[in-house]
């Protein structure tokens, strides 16, 4: 009889536990969806391409610290069109309080950032930017013409202050893109009046077009000494055609790409240093306004100093425009002090 009931009490209990686990699963399930204050889409122009891979990564955990779920979207290839039917859908889908979009052409892709605007969807822009009527606000990293100057100075620390230079873009159909060439190549005749321009050529954000120009470039100009990127994708591909043609030590590439894609340039020689930024944080800036403008922030209209958690050199520097203000130099010496 003692057996019987202590096996029973064992069983009791065994049931309580079993029950208790249930209920805080459940507590805990709740508890995560409660956590979850809203959903933010991020749209590029181009998924497949590893820098806005990075720049996904860093807004999936900006959004997943502040209570937002983010989900990445774009096409695999660069194509404004199919960027622009992506935002139309999320639109009639009507599930995101937010869409935090880099925009491969800043005009075409308004209309429907308007329409977004329109249904309550406030709409953040970063990396390349559109037309002021698209969106709420601009995320920035910096003043761009401070930017195209890095990439310039980066060029005169890799070649010296004369010599024939080109430049491949990621795309020609942006203001924001376009500007940003105007701006470096205004600033490299006025500082180094003995470089030289000889064209500018767009890659569409496409890695093998870009390897086909570079490999053009070479053969057009022979007196090249370097090749600007204004692209990640083309910077890459510039150091391999310089690689392939034989020209190391003699041309190099300069200009913007993650310190572990660079890595391969530095070691063949085909590139001394890279000026870029984290992708991963300028995207989770973006996330990080976006999220604030869902909850009811609204930024002060006197300009300077605001409150963005992760980011205190934030500041207004136009109604609707902030920075953020992050600058960095990737070398062979420092390259594998960063993990993206």
């Amino acid at each position: 009889m003692k057996k019987i009931k202590s096996i029973i009490s064992i069983l009791l209990v065994l049931a309580l536990m079993f029950s208790i686990g249930g209920c805080a699963k459940d507590s805990t399930t709740d508890q995560t969806e409660t956590e979850v204050k809203g959903k933010i889409a991020f749209v590029t122009f181009s998924a497949g391409v590893p820098y806005f891979e990075v720049g996904a990564a860093g807004a999936i955990e900006a959004g997943e610290a502040l209570g937002y779920e983010v989900v990445y979207k774009g096409p695999a290839e660069a194509d404004s069109a199919a960027e622009i039917q992506i935002i139309n859908d999320l639109i009639s889908q009507g599930e995101v309080d937010a869409i935090v979009a880099a925009c491969m052409d800043s005009s075409s892709i308004v209309p429907s950032l308007k329409k977004a605007r329109e249904a309550g969807i406030k709409v953040v822009t970063w990396d390349l930017d559109c037309e002021p009527e698209g969106r709420d606000y601009y995320a920035g990293l910096m003043d761009l013409v401070i930017l195209g100057n890095a990439w310039v100075d980066s060029m005169v620390r890799s070649i010296g202050d004369s010599g024939q230079y080109a430049i491949i873009a990621a795309t020609l159909t942006n203001e924001f893109m376009s500007s940003r060439i105007e701006n470096m190549k205004e600033y490299a005749a006025e500082k180094y009046p003995d470089l030289e321009l000889v064209t500018v050529e767009s890659c569409d954000a496409d890695p093998q077009k870009a390897y086909q120009i570079s490999k053009d470039l070479i053969t057009t100009y022979p007196d090249l000494k370097c090749i600007a990127t204004i692209s990640t994708e083309a910077f890459g591909s510039a150091a391999k055609a310089i690689e392939d043609e034989g020209k190391i030590g003699e041309i190099y590439v300069v200009g913007g790409i993650t310190p572990s894609l660079a890595k391969s340039s530095f070691e063949s020689g085909a590139a001394l240093e890279s000026v870029l930024w984290d992708p991963g944080k300028w995207a989770g800036f973006a996330v990080t306004i976006a999220a604030q403008l869902v909850e009811g922030k609204t930024y002060n209209t006197e300009l300077g100093k605001v409150d963005i958690p992760g980011y205190p050199e934030a500041e207004l520097v136009s109604a609707d425009t902030l920075y953020y203000y992050e600058l960095l130099t990737f070398t062979p010496d420092n390259v594998d002090q960063y993990d993206f």
